[in-house]
């Protein structure tokens, strides 16, 4: 859902993205709002995807011409562990679980 922001994807960048179709703490605002700090966690998930997605787009093109796209991509992830701590503990475990 957040890879949506990318640029190739013609839907605004950051600024484009419908912050209230990301599910992520709950289904809308509203729910966020009972569940204290889901609505920050939320917006601190999107800022971070947007800056691994920054990172990512000059490396796009060796990426997507790996026949292991998604084990590559994580791999680099790991090695930004820091920079994104965020989508580096979150994206493992739901490949993991076997959940897309």
């Amino acid at each position: 859902m957040l890879e949506i922001m990318r640029p190739c994807c013609g839907h605004g960048g950051l600024a484009g993205f419908r912050r209230q179709f990301l599910h992520f703490g709950g289904r809308d605002d509203l729910l966020a709002g009972e569940v204290p700090g889901i609505a920050a966690q939320r917006e601190d998930l999107i800022q971070e995807s947007w800056r691994w997605i920054q990172s990512t787009e000059p490396l796009k093109a060796s990426f997507t011409d790996s026949p292991a796209y998604m084990r590559d991509l994580l791999k680099h992830l790991e090695s930004q562990r820091l920079k994104f701590p965020l989508l580096s503990d979150l994206l493992p475990r739901v490949f993991s679980e076997g959940v897309h």
